[in-house]
């Protein structure tokens, strides 16, 4: 992903199903990047919630799903609901001839991931996986996936919970949907409330941090799961990754790798933002540098939006394009989706069961 991605001829048009904290994230971006996105209705079902949405939004927001699936103009439908509704509203809109992006996970539950995938497998939906587009995660990878650190054999990564994980495992570790055997384990332990999705903390709170801490051993390589709770937006409990290749290590924003067998070279990757000092251009991430070249430059610039909210973006992006007539498999296809929740429910069974379980091939993995 770099500034030489062109704004397109005309902005990508979705509609949304959905109106709770997650998919204001969407509306929030479409407003700021009007020349890339174009946010057709918003369906919420609750009429109540639908004219509160229309006032905070500033959108039509209707109670009936048809004010969206039939806008002429969409080039696809943004589904933030409820995993358990997933799966036949997805069947629905696809039927009425929209392709969808869904918000994770697709289901709870082993037997839902596969009853997701008959219903579904082989139509036009993708997932709205959006960590490993995260700019700093995305330079990560696009060193990794250059071959810096040379085969990459083990991934540690304690950055986000269950599904958003064990997505950043696979992508590190450049494993597809490869069978892994889990094991994994809880531990409880006292820790300050920190900030959650609401604001920072109002008095001083001790809580429960429950850290599921978990091995994916995929044969030739080995991802580490570790996350805590309380960890997401927390002032004491970082974020952290790792990952090792035969010829180097890659730790947080630092590189260790091997020029040739008797000379190590180290670097960092080095965060490039306007706004500082003097700078009058507006506050914004221009891009991410490595050893003074960029391995990651900010196609939005100079939209004021958070990591999370590029990502988003950038996701929204790649689905418009892909809707029409982009070439590839799409932002995140289906059975990559599915695969990471899958892995992730593995995970928790191993946890609770105290057993070495081995991953089956995913029928996902199969032409549908």
């Amino acid at each position: 992903m770099d500034a030489t991605v062109p704004v397109p001829d005309r902005p990508i048009r979705f509609g949304l199903v959905g109106g709770g904290w997650r998919a204001a994230f969407f509306v929030r971006v479409a407003q700021a990047l009007p020349q890339w996105f174009d946010l057709a209705p918003v369906a919420v079902r609750n009429p109540d919630t639908a004219g509160r949405l229309t006032a905070e939004w500033g959108v039509p927001v209707h109670a009936d799903i048809a004010a969206v699936v039939n806008d002429p103009e969409l080039d696809f439908v943004m589904l933030s609901v409820p995993a358990a509704v997933v799966p036949e509203l997805a069947r629905r809109i696809v039927d009425a001839g929209r392709p969808v992006l869904t918000e994770t996970p697709v289901s709870r539950s082993l037997s839902g991931l596969d009853d997701a995938w008959q219903l579904l497998g082989g139509a036009p939906v993708q997932v709205a996986e959006q960590y490993h587009l995260q700019p700093m995660h995305a330079a990560r990878l696009s060193l990794v996936a250059g071959g810096l650190l040379g085969n990459p054999t083990y991934a540690a990564i304690s950055v986000a919970h269950e599904y958003h994980q064990t997505s950043l495992v696979r992508r590190f570790l450049g494993v597809g949907l490869t069978p892994a055997t889990v094991r994994a384990q809880q531990f409880a332990s006292p820790a300050v409330q920190g900030p959650t999705r609401h604001g920072p903390p109002e008095r001083e709170e001790m809580v429960t941090a429950n850290q599921l801490i978990g091995t994916l051993d995929f044969g030739d390589s080995l991802g580490l799961y570790d996350f805590s709770s309380v960890q997401y937006r927390s002032w004491i409990r970082t974020p952290r990754l790792t990952v090792r290749g035969d010829r180097g290590e890659l730790t947080g924003q630092h590189v260790v790798r091997l020029h040739d067998f008797a000379t190590p070279i180290r670097g960092d990757l080095v965060r490039i933002d306007h706004g500082h000092d003097g700078d009058m251009d507006g506050y914004h991430l221009v891009g991410i540098q490595y050893e003074g070249a960029w391995v990651w430059q900010n196609p939005f610039r100079p939209a004021r939006l958070s990591d999370d909210e590029i990502a988003i973006a950038e996701l929204l992006r790649r689905m418009g394009d892909w809707t029409t007539g982009g070439a590839g498999a799409g932002p995140y296809p289906l059975a990559e989706g599915l695969q990471d929740s899958s892995l992730a429910l593995w995970l928790a069974e191993a946890a609770r069961t105290g057993e070495t379980l081995t991953v089956p091939s995913p029928i996902w993995g199969k032409e549908s």
